[in-house]
């Protein structure tokens, strides 16, 4: 069973990875060629792992716990929200499926001047 993830905020890879290397994780290299490519990457603290997965603008779009790995978020997405001091939703949480862009574009939307 998986559990999908999400920052509530923006993350370039660039700021990920040096919280990454900040908080003593690790990023993994997966033995599976097929597993391996420029838009995920695996973190692990040596026990369990997370994929993070990053979209067109180089950003941390989502990640996902895979299988028994049910202590990943503690020791993985917990140490990482915390060292970039920024929140996540899990798919269990209300808003979690929301579309931010669109939320967005309603806020910065105006009412027309007569």
């Amino acid at each position: 069973m998986s559990t999908g993830y999400r920052f509530d905020e923006s993350v370039s890879v660039e700021s990920f990875l040096a919280a990454v290397k900040k908080t003593g994780l690790e990023v993994h290299t997966p033995s599976d060629k097929d597993e391996v490519s420029e838009d995920k990457i695996c973190i692990t603290c040596g026990e369990y792992y997370l994929w993070f997965y990053i979209n067109s603008d180089g950003l941390i779009s989502d990640n996902c716990r895979y299988g028994g790995n049910y202590d990943a978020q503690e020791t993985i997405l917990d140490v990482l929200s915390e060292e970039l001091d920024i929140g996540y939703l899990s798919e269990h949480d209300e808003g979690y499926f929301d579309d931010e862009d669109f939320e967005d574009d309603e806020e910065t939307q105006t009412e027309p001047m007569n």
